[in-house]
């Protein structure tokens, strides 16, 4: 059984942040504990100003003020982890030989491909990604849900 969901994308400030707002706003049941973390976070950067207007837009609190850097210690047997691309998934693996409930979202979700990462992009990239993250979000909760009944 899952208890922790850790998404994680490159500098977490964008897509990782977004994930685990919109993943805290959908789960009813506030059994998972949800975090975001990134790969590449060289020092703690505040969350990107149009990913807190995107959410803002769709009444989703993001909690989260600072990056954070994805930590080994955090991942338990009862951990998620879902990457936003393939890289992060091997970075993954190959810095910490962590392999077991390691995917990328879309993977997890039986699809193809990367969440395209809007980082310097406008608006509507960061609209379209919060768009492409609640899709995948609703159904890793449903496949969550689905395993625990």
């Amino acid at each position: 059984m899952i208890h922790k969901v850790i998404f994680v994308s490159a500098n977490d400030a964008s897509r990782g942040p977004m994930a685990e707002a919109i993943y805290k706003r959908m789960d009813t049941t506030g059994e998972v504990e949800v975090l975001s973390r990134g790969t590449v976070v060289l020092f703690q950067e505040p969350i990107n100003p149009k990913v807190l207007l995107v959410l803002g837009n769709h009444e989703t609190r993001c909690e989260k003020e600072r990056s954070t850097p994805f930590d080994p210690k955090e991942v338990t047997e009862d951990t998620l982890v879902l990457t936003m691309d393939e890289r992060q998934k091997n970075q993954i693996y190959d810095n910490y030989g962590i392999s077991n409930r390691v995917y990328t979202i879309k993977e997890f979700v039986s699809e193809r491909g990367d969440v395209i990462d809007p980082y310097g992009l406008s608006l509507m990239d960061y609209q379209d990604c919060y768009m492409e993250l609640v899709r995948l979000i609703k159904k890793v909760i449903y496949r969550l849900t689905e395993n625990r009944a």
